[in-house]
């Protein structure tokens, strides 16, 4: 049970032994992708030789990723304080967060269904073309392998819009149910702590299915580690 207790300008409340733990969690989650996101998008603007199509919607993504990590990090930061100090009130702050958290993820969503149509108008529409003319020309090396990296790009944004569907699904149900004032306790907490741990999960995932991303972190860490290691050589 929830014990309540009215003072001048906020109420009083006692706090689920969970919920610390949970408010910690999420401010990492939240941190930790918008520390990614951030260097991502540093990376594609500093490299030149990336600036294509693809990449471009990938940082796109990273930055709706961002605008949605930023305004989680505001809310769940107002969380934390709440909770540490057992008190709730009305804050006009956390009624802008509110707004905010569903129209961020909207966005989100829409730059991954960016990327899908986008690979599959390049991959999936021109293989099936290939699929037809198989038993008319014979498959040389050069489509053989063209084949393996489209059926490759395929299955890794099969794999991210199941992560979003996957771990995105609680907050999306909770925050339709909220239209019909249709809610369960805590709801909003568990909605919460899915969509910043699918957020990270998402952004781990872009970084490991995009292979220029990851080849120029690597060589400016190789870079920097030998710029490191040269003087004490």
């Amino acid at each position: 049970m929830v014990s309540l207790t009215f003072t001048e300008n906020s109420t009083k409340t006692s706090v689920e032994p969970w919920f610390i733990p949970c408010d910690i969690f999420m401010l990492i989650c939240n941190i930790l992708t918008i520390t990614l996101t951030i260097l991502f998008l540093i990376l594609i603007i500093l490299d030149k030789t990336y600036r294509t199509v693809p990449m471009v919607l990938v940082g796109n993504s990273c930055l709706t990723i961002l605008c949605f990590a930023c305004t989680m990090l505001g809310a769940t930061s107002s969380t934390i304080e709440k909770d540490l100090k057992q008190i709730q009130y009305q804050d006009p702050l956390c009624i802008f967060f509110g707004y905010l958290m569903y129209a961020t993820p909207t966005v989100q969503n829409y730059s991954i269904l960016l990327q899908a149509i986008y690979r599959y108008l390049l991959i999936v529409h021109p293989t099936l073309r290939y699929v037809k003319r198989m038993n008319r020309v014979v498959t040389a090396i050069s489509t053989l392998s063209r084949a393996q990296r489209e059926l490759k790009m395929v299955r890794r944004t099969v794999i991210l819009i199941s992560i979003l569907v996957t771990l995105f699904i609680p907050y999306q149900l909770f925050a339709i149910m909220s239209f019909f004032n249709f809610t369960i306790k805590y709801d909003f907490r568990i909605a919460f702590l899915f969509g910043d741990t699918g957020m990270l999960c998402v952004v781990i995932a872009l970084f490991k299915f995009t292979d220029p991303l990851k080849t120029s972190l690597m060589k400016r860490i190789n870079k920097w580690t030998n710029t490191t290691v040269a003087p004490l050589s």
